[in-house]
């Protein structure tokens, strides 16, 4: 049931993660396509996910919003080559990611770093550092971008 499109699947989609992952808050929204790939995760009240993102191990706050094929790594030391060049279970670490709340996470954003709350990533940023409160970082990878083009309020 939750393969159907719109708000239907949206409500069935977030009543699986409600007793898949670690909390799931009221009237969250997740659309089609997206999925955590980790259980470690938590979303708080109001948060909105669109279509074809991929999560891993993450907490979200409260009101964030992402747009479509926004990727949530946990962490940027998932994968590690041994001296001989092949990959390697060996020295992999995971890391929980924090998104605050009130933030807007841009279409296309690959996110490795906490994000502080009410910042914005622009579409297509990776983001590899952590961003502070009401920050508004774009780019790859993400900068802060300067006082004047900074969208208004």
């Amino acid at each position: 049931m939750a393969l159907i499109p719109g708000l239907p699947g949206n409500y069935f989609r977030g009543a699986y993660y409600a007793f898949t992952l670690d909390r799931v808050g009221r009237d969250c929204h997740i659309a089609f396509g997206s999925f955590f790939s980790h259980s470690s995760a938590s979303l708080a009240d109001r948060v909105g996910i669109g279509a074809y993102c991929v999560l891993g191990q993450v907490d979200i706050g409260e009101g964030t919003l992402f747009a479509s094929h926004v990727q949530v790594l946990s962490g940027r030391k998932q994968h590690r080559r041994d001296e001989a060049g092949h990959l390697t279970d060996e020295g992999r670490v995971f890391r929980r990611i924090s998104i605050g709340a009130h933030c807007w996470i841009g279409s296309g954003s690959i996110i490795m770093a906490d994000i502080g709350d009410k910042a914005t990533v622009g579409s297509g940023a990776v983001v590899t550092q952590d961003v502070s409160e009401g920050a508004t970082v774009s780019g790859n990878p993400a900068r802060s971008l300067p006082v004047e083009a900074k969208p208004l309020t």
